[in-house]
């Protein structure tokens, strides 16, 4: 889904993948033109809306549960020969609350497409070549529950699928119906 302007006067802003909970409602968006990267925005009345997210790179793909944002990030990335950003993707959530920011998930290659529902957080991930789907219990959760391999293994700091970001982070793996 994309939004746009009406015909009659064209935004200079290309804005995409509009998510809403409750009365928020958050977007990626960027000036039109080469070189211009995407950032986190909120609707707000009257205005082009308020930046949420501005960090080097590209944010992109936003998830929204009550006050909490996760988005698909790649800050740590660099201007490659031609001027063209390049990096690795990771995950990061913001409470909109507070304004803290906190890297979900920063292992090696692509972590991509983030979703949180309440308090769970679950996405795509390349660190083994193969897509995978991980998930993770957001920090600010007071006693968050273990998840568990569907193998019977559990995740933990020593499980060799553990990694920085959230308290609490498991691989997925089971098998396709």
């Amino acid at each position: 889904m994309t939004i746009s302007a009406p015909a009659c006067c064209p935004s200079i802003y290309e804005l995409l993948r509009p998510r809403l909970s409750g009365c928020r409602i958050l977007y990626q968006q960027r000036l039109r033109g080469p070189g211009n990267q995407w950032n986190i925005y909120e609707a707000a009345p009257d205005s082009f809306g308020l930046p949420l997210v501005e960090a080097p790179g590209d944010q992109v793909n936003p998830s929204l549960s009550g006050n909490l944002a996760v988005y698909q990030d790649n800050r740590g990335g660099h201007l490659d020969p031609q001027g063209e950003w390049v990096g690795e993707w990771d995950i990061y959530m913001k409470d909109l609350e507070t304004g803290v920011e906190t890297p979900i998930c920063t292992a090696p290659d692509d972590q991509v497409n983030p979703v949180i529902v309440g308090n769970n957080i679950v996405w795509g991930d390349k660190r083994h070549g193969e897509g995978d789907v991980y998930a993770a219990v957001s920090p600010h959760t007071v006693a968050p529950p273990r998840l568990t391999r569907a193998t019977g293994g559990t995740f933990g700091p020593n499980s060799p699928d553990h990694h920085q970001g959230a308290g609490t982070v498991g691989r997925l793996v089971g098998t396709r119906r």
